[in-house]
Parts: structure tokens; C-alpha cells; sequence
């Protein structure tokens, strides 16, 4: 298929300003967000009491009457999720309200690739997007800090129990000794699952991905490249909505741990 003509008022020109737009602040957060960002993912694992080893971290889900306390500060968002309205898929976001845990069946990267409770997927799997939203988990990054330390919060401002704000809960970590306290955004990415490198039961079925700052960050890549390549007539929106997910290796020191990478479906 063509991909237009490059003039500054066409589509491509349009998209790719965007996109380039929005690329720049994910760069800048990024940037800011340093080293620290990987060393989460490696020290929030104390969060997750499932996960021994160091790889995708799943914060417990907030129960339902704390969400709906976070959920009205949602106007007060933080800015790390303002790069990304109007940008391919945005209009998923929260089309499904966050489910308690539990709901549907849940999968995360682990290093013998994508699995479930019920069994694995394998390296890979494809599916149609449905939904996705944030949540986040407010940490001291220290395996040895006490459980009631580690917070979560629905919207990053305030924390889903109602005991205040992130702001001042990191403030409290940090006089508290823990230097490296953060708040790490994770999201649950809902789908139709489709196809997978191995049988599964719940193929056909919605199911929920667990994605780790390092898997969000991949997943609003994906987000991007897809938003030049609509606005360039290469795909359309809905088939971007058809995605793979593969778990990728990825290592912090001597640690190594798996996160999802996405790309468009292939159908094979």
C-alpha cells in the first residue's frame, strides 16, 4: 500500500509531528527516571509475594471500594500519561473499569516465558486488545522494608487505601531511610486471547496481562510506531488492535529477569 504524499498539511505529516511530539516526553521521562526505573523492577519484586525470582512484579489489585476513592482524582493525573492522548489505542484506555483480582484469568512474564495460573502460553501469543489502565505501586525498592510500606495508588496522586497522597508517602519512605523509594506505574492490558505458542484453555477467552514499567514502556512504543504507521495509510486502527506478545529477556547487573515486548499480529 502507498504511503501518501509527504505534504506538510497530509496525514503522515500530521501523525509523525505527533508522534514525534510524544516520543520526545517519553524520552525526557526516561531520562529522568534513569536507572532507577530498571532497579524497581528488580527490588519491587519483594512486592509480589507470588515471585521469588526477579521479573514481571503484579501489584495486589486495591478492593473496590478503595479504587472508587482513587478514581476521583483521576483529573489530576501525572503528566507521564499526558504524551500519550490521541495517540493509536488511547481510546482503550479504561473501557474496562480496573477488575478485582481475580476476575479474569492473569498472565505475566516469567523466565520460562508467558504464563497463567492455569499454565503457560509459551514465548508468544496473539490476541484482541479490549481494554488497558494504569495502576500503580508506591515502594521503598528494599526487599528487607516491611509489606505496609508498599502502597498503591489507581490514578499515581493519591493512594487507593485513602491514607493520603504518593507525594507524601515517598516523602515519608525517604525520611524513613529508603532512598530509592518510587512510584512505578504497571498496567492490566485485557484481551481476547486468540492464538499462542502452545494450547490453552483459555483460548477464546478475555484474559488479563500484568505488565511491568518496563512492559508498559514497551507497550507505548508499540502505541507510537502504530499511530505514524495509521496516519501513513500502512494500517488502520483496527487492525492494530490485533497484537503478538512475546516475553523478552532482560537483565540489571547480574539479575535477569523477562518482560512483554508488542508487535502487530501476524496471524500464524
Amino acid at each position: 500500500m502507498g504511503l501518501g504524499k509527504k505534504t506538510a498539511d497530509s496525514p503522515v505529516a500530521a501523525a509523525a509531528k505527533e508522534a514525534v511530539i510524544a516520543g520526545a516526553a517519553v524520552a525526557e521521562m526516561e531520562k529522568e527516571a534513569g536507572a532507577v526505573d530498571q532497579e524497581a523492577v528488580i527490588a519491587g519484586a519483594a512486592v509480589d509475594q507470588d515471585i521469588a525470582e526477579v521479573n514481571e512484579v503484579e501489584p495486589e489489585v486495591a478492593p473496590a471500594k478503595e479504587k472508587a476513592v482513587a478514581t476521583k482524582s483521576q483529573a489530576a493525573a501525572p503528566a507521564v500519561r499526558s504524551a500519550f492522548v490521541g495517540v493509536a489505542l488511547s481510546g482503550l484506555k479504561d473501557v474496562i473499569p480496573v477488575l478485582d483480582f481475580g476476575t479474569l484469568p492473569r498472565f505475566k512474564a516469567t523466565p520460562a516465558g508467558i504464563k497463567g495460573e492455569d499454565g503457560p502460553l509459551g514465548q508468544w501469543c496473539e490476541g484482541v486488545i479490549v481494554s488497558y489502565n494504569d495502576q500503580f505501586a508506591v515502594s521503598p525498592c528494599a526487599d528487607s522494608a516491611p509489606k505496609e510500606y508498599c502502597k498503591f495508588s489507581m490514578d499515581g496522586v493519591t493512594l487507593a487505601d485513602g491514607s493520603g497522597t504518593v507525594a507524601d508517602h515517598i516523602k515519608m519512605l525517604k525520611e524513613e531511610g529508603y532512598d530509592k523509594a518510587a512510584c512505578k506505574r504497571y498496567n492490566d492490558l485485557i484481551l481476547i486471547l486468540e492464538d499462542s505458542e502452545k494450547e490453552h484453555e483459555e483460548l477464546g477467552n478475555m484474559v488479563t496481562f500484568s505488565l511491568s514499567p518496563m512492559s508498559v514502556k514497551a507497550f507505548e512504543r508499540y502505541q507510537l510506531q502504530t499511530t505514524v504507521k495509521i496516519g501513513m495509510g500502512v494500517v488502520t486502527e483496527e487492525a492494530a488492535k490485533k497484537i503478538r506478545i512475546s516475553a523478552k529477556d532482560g537483565s540489571f547487573g547480574s539479575k535477569d529477569f523477562k518482560y512483554f515486548t508488542f508487535s502487530m499480529a501476524t496471524g500464524k
